[in-house]
């Protein structure tokens, strides 16, 4: 039913298309305001604690690799001399500085749940600092039991890494696209470049 004033339906109109505009404008904001912060953390989340992991635990890779060339053919005396010393020149240094990050910045670890592989890798951290510690005082360590280096935390960085990259991107591609989508059932009503789709 039309309104017998047509100053009232003008104004009725008007104050509902204010209306619109008015929560759609408060949904971008709060949408904009959203993307910032994710991507500060997510920022925060590569330099501070992925992009140094990767950067430390390719460094980890190559001394080994290193030290596998440098101890072939010796005896086990030479190789243990060999490796003691790569250990506390290259491998020590590197260590500390993976523990380091873990320790101050665990929460800007991916995910709700830490890896396994973290938890095996503070292991393997920890028992060979303690054999160490042990064997340079001169006390026996024959039950020391030292895990390896577990080689899915190589990859569980790298896929947190990969993780937030593609987050950060996403964000950040909304973010300057500006584009708005309305979405039922799973289907853009808006191209890419922002123009209605033919119905």
């Amino acid at each position: 039913m039309v309104p017998e004033s047509p100053a009232l339906f003008l104004t009725a109109t008007a104050a509902i298309g204010w209306l619109i505009a008015y929560v759609l404008n408060g949904w971008r904001q709060d949408r904009t305001k959203r993307l910032q912060i994710e991507l500060d953390h997510s920022s925060a989340q590569m330099k501070d604690f992925y992009a140094p992991l990767v950067a430390l635990t390719d460094q980890l890779n190559t001394t080994a690799d290193i030290n596998d060339t440098m101890v072939a053919g010796k005896s086990p005396d030479e190789s243990g001399v060999v490796s003691g010393l790569v250990y506390d020149q290259f491998f020590l240094p590197i260590h500390e500085e993976i523990n380091a990050i873990l320790k101050s910045n665990v929460h800007l670890l991916e995910g709700r749940v830490m890896p396994e592989s973290f938890a095996a890798y503070f292991r393997h951290y920890t028992a060979e600092e303690v054999y160490r510690s042990l064997t340079a005082r001169g006390q026996d360590v024959s039950n020391v039991r030292v895990p390896g280096y577990p080689p899915e935390f190589y990859h569980d960085v790298r896929k947190g890494y990969m993780d937030v990259i593609a987050r950060y991107e996403d964000s950040l591609q909304e973010l300057r696209e500006r584009r708005w989508f309305f979405r039922f059932g799973g289907l853009n009503l808006f191209d890419k470049a922002g123009s209605r789709k033919a119905s």
